[in-house]
């Protein structure tokens, strides 16, 4: 009895942490987070049960390195994953190799209950650090093919891209193949150009107003009930986007299909829209951001409604990887709608995910600028001074004392 109440302390425990460490890193947690943390730690306790004390020391102190260092990885230097420094293999092992130094010490300090360990511990310490290096290079020269891997068409089920809050997707495979097959050929096309990639740093001397940031992520949902994730930091260049072939002329590309326009406005299916916040300098009376649940809930679906409108017949522009999407040019036309959803979260009932997608209103979208007159958020005459300054500055060129670039 008191080994089974041990063992649910530990479980316990466990799953407190995580909620403790989720809240730390993320602001919130849900109680069935925590839940599914306490039932993961009953396996792990289960093995350290039955996972022998004799196991070498220099075994136990690389697994522990593999962990530790893993995450001292993720902290230090992951944020330059794919910008210079991807799978940079001297602070990857640097990362492991200490990972595993802490644990081999720790472990030895346990073992012969002394802290005075360091010398009798050398030969094991040489091991977990060789063992750390080979690692690093594998991983460095993609031995086991994670870099390389870009999924077959056919075993994707859906898949959905985001562009730094530029959200399309989810594309299904039995719906939109054509649109699936074209994210395919943009992930192979990062796979061709990793060099490129690791390479390439702007000069912002030569290259200001010629170069654009973009972070992507795709996500894919696999025939086989799996996910496959990928994050991609990348700098697009004016004279690759006009080369066949590149990544930024398939992205391109694939921006301008009528399909992916609509979804740039869409909220995913099976969401139900909540509000939408609109930011303008042109709005009636002057106030820069109105909330639609501030004036009439209903407005909210009358404004989606003309944005589906506008998609439907053409009248959303295509998404330019040549432009500064809410960075500091032009800021001051710029007309933007946070279109605000919620998500029920099976299948606990009454649980939500939220979100929100950005969506730039253009001038052409005229059913979208007619529904903010009849509502009252913009009269006329702001509407056709917005639209004549906005097409004078977002057809000149872009101001060259702007040094802050975003995607």
């Amino acid at each position: 009895m008191c080994k089974l109440r041990g063992h649910i302390v530990r479980w316990v425990f466990g799953g407190v942490l995580y909620g403790i460490l989720e809240v730390v890193w993320r602001g919130y947690t849900h109680w069935t987070m925590m839940l599914l943390a306490a039932l993961l730690c009953i396996p792990l306790d289960l093995a350290n049960e039955r996972m022998p004390w004799e196991l070498p020391l220099w075994l136990q102190a690389l697994l522990g390195g593999l962990t530790i260092g893993r995450l001292l990885y993720f902290f230090l230097w992951e944020n330059l994953f794919q910008k210079g420094s991807y799978a940079d293999i001297l602070p990857f092992f640097v990362c492991t190799a200490l990972g595993g130094l802490l644990g081999c010490y720790a472990a030895s300090m346990l073992l012969e209950k002394s802290r005075r360990v360091f010398r009798g511990s050398l030969p094991s310490a040489a091991i977990v650090c060789a063992g750390a290096a080979v690692l690093c290079l594998l991983v460095s020269m993609d031995v086991f093919g994670a870099e390389r891997r870009v999924p077959d068409l056919e075993d994707v089920e859906s898949v959905r891209l985001e562009d730094r809050g530029i959200l399309s997707g989810p594309f299904t495979l039995e719906k939109d193949r054509e649109q699936v097959e074209a994210v395919l050929a943009f992930h192979l096309s990062l796979v061709d150009d990793r060099a490129y990639i690791r390479r390439y740093e702007p000069n912002w001397y030569h290259d200001e107003g010629k170069v654009f940031s973009h972070y992507i992520s795709l996500t894919y949902q696999l025939a086989d009930g799996s996910t496959l994730s990928r994050q991609y930091d990348l700098w697009f260049t004016t004279e690759r986007a006009e080369t066949a072939g590149t990544y930024e002329n398939l992205l391109s590309a694939f921006y301008e299909d009528p399909k992916v326009r609509r979804c740039d406005v869409t909220i995913p299916e099976g969401a139900s829209l909540s509000s939408i916040s609109i930011s303008s300098e042109y709005l009636k009376d002057e106030a820069y951001g109105i909330n639609t649940n501030d004036q009439n809930p209903e407005d909210a679906k009358t404004l989606y409604a003309a944005l589906l409108r506008d998609a439907d017949e053409g009248n959303v522009p295509a998404k330019d990887v040549l432009a500064h999407y809410g960075s500091t040019r032009n800021t001051d036309t710029l007309l933007c709608f946070a279109v605000r959803y919620r998500t029920p979260i099976a299948p606990w009932e009454g649980s939500w995910s939220y979100g929100y997608k950005d969506v730039y209103v253009h001038p052409q979208m005229q059913h979208t600028v007619d529904a903010l007159i009849s509502l009252g958020y913009m009269t006329e005459e702001d509407a056709a001074r917005w639209a004549e300054d906005y097409t004078r500055d977002h057809t000149s060129e872009p101001r060259m004392e702007s040094a802050v670039i975003f995607g």
